[in-house]
């Protein structure tokens, strides 16, 4: 079955830098999209009187707590408690373990709060500019992990019957002529397109050598062993077991997810015959058939009988 679709960005890669306190963006340490980034690297410098406030408390706590030779075990309690808690609400207002040590080392406030990359990959979106005020939760930066993506593709309804989840499909683009990629099927949508009558089917391909670009259209097929009984199990299936959510993990044997951990299941669960011993149907392809008839209403089909001592046909 021949498909056409395109790439796009994996959905559960990408993420959203965002403010975590109110506040004046100083400093951007990515000034444009398309720059490649890395987990932990720099990229915000955020000026915010309530962090300001927050870091304060902290630091009265600590010397509170410095205090408490001679005191009840009951103040004691309270103080640690007051301590750990304004030590967590730091960390709710996004300061890593280090900057929090940091803090309490100095014995000063920091006057600028630096959000960092929480994963690598490429700044497609940058929302803000320096200077801006930004509320708790502004979006400044999105970043996207393409080492992995999705490719959409679109199957008409009468196709839908030789696609299964978590078979192979291979991919080649104009982009990158001569060359083929592949990946399986991750998810087919339960809605169809009245408009097109067609369904979404979506796959998971490797681009660890980033070779491919989201929105680049792609060509792509998958292969359907056919039985009397109709479509059987993808041959790479067979004996498999493999993610519910997931479609891209199979694995050998029964175990858990790479992904989210849930428990895999016998590929055979699917609903699809494994019997690949029953005799193959005869499949004519429309190229064969010889159109006759006054109404050209009529086909002729000549079938080579196997095993003739000359070429013989039926």
């Amino acid at each position: 079955v021949r498909l056409v679709g395109k790439i796009a960005l994996d959905e559960t890669r990408t993420k959203a830098i965002t403010a975590w306190v109110p506040g004046r963006i100083e400093r951007l340490f990515v000034d444009y999209t398309g720059i490649e980034v890395r987990a932990g690297d720099h990229m915000v410098e955020l000026y915010s009187p309530e962090l300001i406030t927050a870091q304060a408390e902290f630091l009265q706590s600590i010397q509170s707590a410095q205090g408490l030779a001679g005191s009840s075990e009951l103040v004691a309690n309270s103080i640690r408690q007051t301590l750990q808690a304004a030590r967590e609400k730091l960390a709710l207002l996004g300061l890593t373990e280090k900057q929090i040590a940091d803090i309490e080392t100095a014995g000063k406030p920091l006057d600028r709060l630096t959000i960092y990359a929480p994963m690598g990959g490429i700044v497609i979106d940058k929302k803000a500019t320096e200077g801006t005020y930004v509320k708790t939760g502004t979006p400044i930066y999105t970043i996207a992990d393409l080492s992995k993506l999705w490719v959409l593709m679109d199957a008409y309804e009468s196709d839908l019957v030789w696609i299964q989840y978590g078979q192979a499909v291979e991919f080649s683009t104009p982009s990158l002529p001569g060359q083929v990629f592949s990946g399986r099927v991750s998810f087919i949508s339960p809605v169809l397109n009245d408009q097109t009558r067609s369904v979404k089917v979506r796959a998971v391909l490797d681009n660890t050598e980033s070779k491919l670009k989201p929105n680049m259209l792609v060509s792509a097929f998958v292969k359907t062993p056919v039985t009397e009984q109709g479509p059987a199990m993808a041959i790479d299936l067979v004996g498999k077991w493999i993610c519910p959510m997931h479609g891209q993990i199979v694995k050998d044997a029964a175990g858990a997810c790479d992904i989210c951990g849930m428990d895999l299941v016998a590929a055979e669960s699917l609903g699809l015959t494994k019997e690949m011993n029953s005799m193959l149907p005869l499949v004519v392809p429309a190229s064969a058939a010889l159109i006759t008839g006054r109404a050209l209403d009529k086909a002729v089909v000549y079938v080579q009988v196997e095993g003739a001592d000359k070429p013989t046909f039926v």
